[in-house]
């Protein structure tokens, strides 16, 4: 009986001990979506090789004030007149990713005559808002005298990005096509509003306090403590800046065409959708795919899967919205 009452008490004094903690910093909680739900892969791919032909650079460093400041360069293997520069910002919940994650996509992209960037910024705890935006807005600063600049085109850029990745993306085109929002997160644009073609959005946040109403209680509290110290602030959802993260509330005419897709399933299908529906409102040229769950089901990240049909369509997708739009 007695050993019985020492480990209730440890147990109680342990549960109390992580509810304190957990009220008082939430990095004990991002740490456990870093290691548990997001993750970060390791990346020991050379400096540069070959992948199917596909010429890459690995690791190529840009000027930043903010650390993970890298990125990974694919060439077209077979490029097309003014050929087209996608750069992509990968996803991960704004504490984990990779730009090594969409290797494979940015390949595939490669083969179709198209360069690829695909870019790190820091995370989670480390970055603090807008350092995410602002690093993208350095990187194209640093690739307009980058050293092979002949290799890529910045008259003919698309931006893609997945799951948070898209919101950054979304972020960075809105500060360089509206200059009230650049002001308001404290961005100076480095490129004019004809130079970005187009923007891919997959699978995306675009209205960040609306995670904290899932159906997941373990989504709603990971997403609050990643708000937390994102923000800086423990009741960040209610703050200017939460205001300045939606794109559905600050999305205006001057926003580039876009391509938007979401999974039907443990994804963010409802504000994929109601951002169409708000580019529709301000005739921001967009192009959808989301697909019927009675038909087939869909997940989070479901693009990245090349070989199944819901993936390939989507690239297929893809390829024509930029054939479409570009130079």
């Amino acid at each position: 009986m007695k050993l019985l009452k020492i480990i209730f008490n440890s147990l109680l004094i342990a549960i109390l001990t992580i509810i304190m903690v957990i009220n008082l910093t939430p990095k004990p909680a991002i740490a456990v979506a870093q290691n548990f739900v997001f993750g970060i892969l390791e990346d020991n791919r050379p400096k540069a090789y070959e992948i199917h032909g596909i010429k890459v650079q690995t690791d190529i460093e840009y000027p930043s004030i903010f650390s993970e400041n890298t990125f990974d360069f694919y060439e077209a293997q077979i490029p097309l007149e003014k050929t087209p520069t996608i750069l992509w910002v990968h996803g991960g919940g704004f504490v984990g990713g990779d730009k090594s994650d969409v290797e494979t996509y940015a390949v595939w992209l490669a083969y179709q005559g198209y360069n690829v960037i695909s870019m790190n910024y820091e995370l989670v705890p480390d970055a603090m808002y807008p350092s995410t935006v602002i690093q993208v807005n350095e990187l194209v600063d640093f690739l307009q005298d980058w050293n092979q600049l002949e290799k890529i085109n910045l008259d003919n850029l698309f931006f893609a990005g997945d799951s948070a990745g898209a919101q950054i993306a979304a972020q960075f085109a809105m500060s360089q096509t509206n200059l009230d929002y650049a002001k308001a997160i404290g961005i100076e644009p480095v490129l004019t509003q004809d130079q970005i073609q187009g923007m891919l959005l997959y699978c995306g946040i675009y209205d960040l306090p609306s995670l904290l109403n899932t159906d997941s209680t373990l989504l709603n509290f990971l997403f609050t403590q990643i708000g937390w110290s994102f923000l800086g602030d423990k009741e960040w959802m209610y703050s200017e800046e939460a205001e300045l993260l939606s794109i559905l509330d600050n999305v205006d005419e001057n926003f580039p065409a876009t391509y938007i897709t979401d999974g039907n399933a443990i994804s963010f299908e409802d504000q994929g959708k109601a951002l169409v529906e708000r580019f529709e409102e301000l005739d921001v040229p967009v192009t959808s795919r989301f697909f019927n769950p009675d038909e087939v089901t869909t997940y989070h990240g479901f693009q990245f899967r090349l070989d199944t049909e819901v993936g390939l369509e989507t690239f297929q997708d893809t390829v024509n919205f930029i054939e479409e739009n570009r130079d």
